[in-house]
């Protein structure tokens, strides 16, 4: 019975080539643009893969000072931080670390603008990032201020080609590094993390030496255990009551409020919207897009099913159930949603593959994640499904003799 349901159902498909075509369409820019978002999403707001260090990291990554002088909403300053948050003892680690500021660098003649990030030596421990070549540098790099640098496979490429870079130094506006180091750059899964160039903290003097409360740098604290994370969270709020204690009167503090948890979080503090508010409006954004081709495909299959009203006369004079004729007609959009599905899936694949490799998107390596996809073709089905329920249950119910005369109750 299933085989002969999918033999009408792929003539039913190749018979009235321009429904089909149109409903795949919607199908496949539907889940395009569904796996694109989410990807960029997925980047932007998850640290490392499950299992890494990275995942069971807070981030500190934003304060609001409400002073006499003014309100100001910042990034903490490296001194804060070491003071403050280095020292928290619920933590396994803390690194410490800059934002990504631009840095040129000059190679035969050529002005190659790059992205440098200032980290400690627990960044790495942290990081967790595999060395292509050589290895990252150490505490005692930082203790003397070493000019030594990390980079990236893809600054490699554009500033050595195919030569050697490992040993070799390279002249920047922020200083000449020698490089130690080369890691993959499709590696870096977290957009706070992600750079061409790194380099100790130490040797930007500016950052050090900063004694403000408010910078230019973030923390990861490493948790051993994600469900440590509220405890982490009240030693942090704690840390910063001290902090207010001792700046009150210097600063004139009226209020300050610095910011710790997940990249989720942190994404959705930026919004001024709890987590769950800021999910719920995704999810809720991603519902209503995928109604959208779910009407689109009711609309066609409408039209499909009346040009067909003869051969569903035909099939029930002959005997064919409503049921048989609704079960076809769901094949259909299952089919045309499954073939949607791989030709969306392949595209995504190649768009990404191309907006990787332009530049558009300056911070990271976006991938294809194969785990929403799959949720999204689900999803997709259902719509193909409940698009073909109405009019399949309609047309299933038509008296034969209204079907032969193309008459719809």
């Amino acid at each position: 019975m299933l085989k002969n349901y999918l033999k009408v159902a792929l003539k039913g498909l190749m018979r009235k080539k321009y429904y089909t075509f149109i409903s795949l369409f919607g199908i496949v820019v539907t889940l395009i643009v569904l796996t694109i978002s989410v990807a960029l999403i997925n980047h932007m707001s998850v640290l490392g893969k499950p299992g890494s260090r990275l995942s069971r990291c807070l981030i500190v990554d934003r304060l609001e000072i409400l002073i006499k002088k003014g309100h100001i909403i910042s990034e903490p300053s490296y001194y804060i931080l070491d003071r403050y948050v280095r020292n928290l003892k619920g933590a396994e680690a803390v690194s410490i670390f800059s934002d990504a500021h631009e840095a040129v660098v000059y190679s035969e003649n050529e002005r190659v603008p790059l992205k440098i990030k200032y980290t400690d030596e627990v960044f790495w421990d942290i990081a967790e990032f595999p060395f292509l070549e050589g290895r990252p540098y150490k505490k005692e790099a930082l203790d003397r201020a070493e000019m030594v640098t990390v980079i990236t496979d893809r600054a490699k490429q554009q500033i050595f080609g195919v030569k050697p870079a490992l040993g070799e130094y390279l002249e920047t506006s922020k200083g000449t590094f020698r490089i130690i180091g080369v890691i993959p750059y499709k590696e870096i899964r977290a957009l706070a993390l992600n750079a061409d160039i790194y380099a100790p903290i130490s040797t930007s003097s500016g950052k050090m030496n900063n004694k403000e409360l408010w910078g230019a740098e973030s923390a990861l604290v490493q948790a051993a255990d994600r469900s440590q994370f509220t405890s982490i969270k009240d030693e942090f709020q704690n840390h910063m009551d001290q902090l207010v204690q001792d700046y009150k009167d210097e600063k004139q503090i009226n209020s300050f409020d610095c910011f710790i948890g997940t990249m989720n979080e942190s994404l959705a503090n930026d919004i001024n919207q709890s987590e769950t508010v800021y999910f719920t409006g995704i999810i809720g954004m991603m519902f209503l897009f995928m109604i959208l081709p779910a009407i689109n495909l009711t609309a066609i299959n409408i039209s499909r099913i009346m040009e067909r009203f003869p051969e569903i006369g035909i099939r029930k004079a002959f005997g064919a159930s409503s049921m048989a004729l609704m079960g076809q007609f769901i094949i259909e959009n299952i089919i045309l949603t499954l073939i949607g599905g791989v030709l969306a899936y392949i595209l995504s694949g190649i768009i990404l593959s191309l907006i990787n490799n332009s530049g558009v998107v300056p911070w990271g390596y976006i991938r294809l994640d194969l785990t929403v996809f799959l949720y999204s073709m689900i999803v997709t089905i259902f719509f193909g499904i409940f698009s073909g329920i109405l009019p399949s249950y309609r047309m299933s119910r038509l008296h034969p003799a209204e079907a032969l005369k193309g008459v719809s109750r």
